[in-house]
């Protein structure tokens, strides 16, 4: 039975690193067929159909902007227009959500191999809060959906939730892409958004793991990470 892997966390803990650890060693040490779906084993709001929506509206001037850390200015549809069509938005990012995962995970576990993702639904859910909260919107539409999405977990087999501190997660991020993370005041909105979930969830599912890796290295954290995801394989066959 083909598994379904769940690496969680902010930017820069590591969780692509690790899901390209796991796709090597299971594939050339257990014989398993691994999938990490591109971008980086994401699936979540940000979707082709959303992303051409909004690069139209800024065109026809419905943009604001945000500063990143390095003095870059980020730019983003407007928070008036997104209070509006906050319904429809949302309808929009959970089709491209839906699609994606029949497209990434459906089709490719048909064909009897393991996926392994980077993004998925706490990260989905995260984007809906964020979004809901900048559009001044109630949380009850996404509340819903968190009910909703939260108990089935789409057949998720093994989540593990990477976190390290801000300073950590900054330097990892710039080695890894040469570019800097979110500010700080966003990345701790984010866990605390995607923490909740988390720790939703572990009241009625059981395979799943937190691992703080501040003062790890990257060969330990996945020392770590394999050694469940192994225990995954012996337990369930």
């Amino acid at each position: 039975m083909p598994k379904l892997i769940y690496l969680v966390g902010p930017e820069g803990a590591g969780k692509s690193s690790n899901a390209r650890l796991i796709k090597y060693y299971l594939t050339k040490y257990y014989g398993r067929c691994v999938a990490v779906p591109k971008p980086g084993g994401e699936i979540r709001s940000r979707n082709l159909f959303v992303d051409v929506l909004a690069r139209f509206l800024m065109r026809v001037g419905r943009v604001e902007y945000d500063y990143r850390p390095e003095g870059k200015l980020m730019r983003k549809v407007d928070s008036v227009l997104m209070s509006r069509i906050h319904g429809l938005w949302i309808f929009i990012e959970l089709l491209g959500f839906l699609t994606a995962y029949f497209v990434k995970v459906i089709a490719v576990q048909l064909f009897g191999c393991d996926v392994v993702l980077t993004r998925f639904i706490i990260d989905f859910l995260t984007d809906m809060f964020l979004l809901s909260r900048r559009a001044g919107k109630s949380f009850r539409l996404v509340s819903t959906l968190t009910y909703v999405f939260l108990r089935p977990m789409f057949g998720v087999d093994l989540i593990i939730y990477l976190d390290a501190d801000y300073s950590v997660l900054r330097k990892r991020y710039y080695i890894a892409k040469r570019d800097m993370i979110e500010p700080p005041w966003r990345i701790a909105r984010i866990r605390v958004i995607s923490r909740a979930l988390f720790n939703m969830i572990s009241k009625y599912y059981d395979d799943l793991m937190y691992i703080d890796t501040t003062d790890k290295r990257l060969s330990q954290v996945f020392n770590i990470v394999f050694s469940r995801v192994k225990g995954l394989y012996e337990d369930h066959g």
